[in-house]
C-alpha cells in the first residue's frame, strides 16, 4: 500500500490510521504509466497532481541562462514528486519533472488531496509531515553541496541509491552534482 510506504519511509509508526483510513487514502490514487522522457510538468505549466513513484525514476531540471539542462532532484522509488509551489499555489511550475525511465506512479490530484484532508484530518497530518520531510532532505542536500566533495556525494549517492544510478546518465548526475562532465567522468570510473 502506498500509505504503508509512506508512513514507514518517513519513520511514522506513532499515526495511528485505522483500515478506513488506508483503504479511503489509497482509493483516491489513480495508477500511470509513463514512458522514458515524457514530462509530468514543464515549466510554465501549473501542477495540479501530485506522484507517488513506485517504480522508475523522474528528474527535476531548469534550463539555466545559457539555456544548459540543469538538475536539481530525482525522485527514486518509493518516494513523491510535486512542484509544492505550483501545486499549493497553482501559480506556473519553475522546472520541468520529467521521467528518466519508464515509470509507474500513482497520482491524486489537488480536488482529490482538499477532498482527502476534509474527509480525514490523519491524512492532513501525514502530509504535513511529508512535505516537512521534503524540506529537509532538500535542506540536506544543500548542505551536502557545501560539505562534502563531489566524489563523496557521489560515493553517498551510489550507497543509498545503488539500484537506481545506473539509469542516470553521466550528465545528468555531473547536472546534479554541480560538477563538469569531464569531472564526472573521473569520479565514476
Amino acid at each position: 500500500m502506498i500509505i504503508d510506504d509512506l508512513l514507514n519511509r518517513l519513520d511514522l509508526k506513532d499515526i495511528n490510521l485505522t483500515v478506513g483510513d488506508r483503504l479511503l487514502f489509497e482509493g483516491y490514487f489513480k495508477s500511470v504509466k509513463v514512458k522514458k522522457g515524457d514530462f509530468l510538468v514543464k515549466e510554465g505549466e501549473i501542477e495540479h497532481n501530485i506522484y507517488f513513484v513506485n517504480e522508475g525514476i523522474l528528474r527535476c531540471w531548469i534550463n539555466d541562462k545559457h539555456e544548459r539542462e540543469k538538475t536539481f532532484w530525482f525522485c527514486m522509488p518509493h518516494t513523491f514528486s510535486l512542484s509544492n509551489l505550483s501545486f499549493t499555489l497553482q501559480k506556473p511550475c519553475d522546472f520541468n519533472v520529467q521521467a528518466v525511465t519508464d515509470c509507474e506512479l500513482f497520482m491524486i490530484t489537488q480536488h482529490d488531496v482538499n477532498e482527502l484532508y476534509e474527509i480525514s484530518p490523519q491524512m492532513h497530518r501525514v502530509m504535513n509531515i511529508f512535505t516537512g520531510e521534503l524540506l529537509n532532505f532538500m535542506l540536506q542536500r544543500k548542505v551536502d553541496l557545501l560539505k562534502l566533495t563531489s566524489k563523496e556525494y557521489y560515493d553517498a549517492l551510489l550507497e543509498r541509491y545503488q539500484d537506481c544510478m545506473k539509469d542516470i546518465s553521466p550528465e545528468d548526475l555531473a547536472s546534479y552534482l554541480c560538477i563538469s562532465e569531464e569531472e564526472m567522468s573521473k569520479i565514476h570510473k
